[in-house]
């Protein structure tokens, strides 16, 4: 690990300023807005107003959905309504007797 130190030390060298400056200077300035890049090719505004059409027909939908949800819950109420009704009619009826009546005691060979 020392000798690892060392050689680092020997080999250490001040960086030269003018370098620095040279570097810094053939960097290309970036763009602070990306956004405006984005908005004016053709793509992305296809793009985005296709996603615009999706979230629109998206709420559309869920409000559909919402209100047939409403009308199931509402025949779901009546069904079951119409049932306990039916119930109540077949308990209210009297019972029935059945009796066999024998017409021909003959016994057919």
């Amino acid at each position: 690990m020392n000798l690892l130190r060392n050689t680092i030390e020997q080999t250490e060298e001040e960086f030269p300023e003018e370098l620095e400056e040279r570097i810094f200077h053939s960097l290309k300035k970036v763009d602070l807005k990306p956004m405006q890049n984005l908005i004016k090719s053709p793509a992305a505004i296809i793009s985005y107003s296709f996603l615009v059409i999706l979230i629109l027909l998206n709420i559309y939908l869920l409000g559909r959905i919402g209100s047939y949800n409403e009308k199931m819950n509402a025949v779901e109420n009546v069904v079951e309504k119409q049932d306990r009704m039916i119930e109540l009619l077949f308990n209210s009826l009297p019972p029935t007797e059945v009796r066999a009546v024998n017409i021909n005691n003959s016994i057919l060979n």
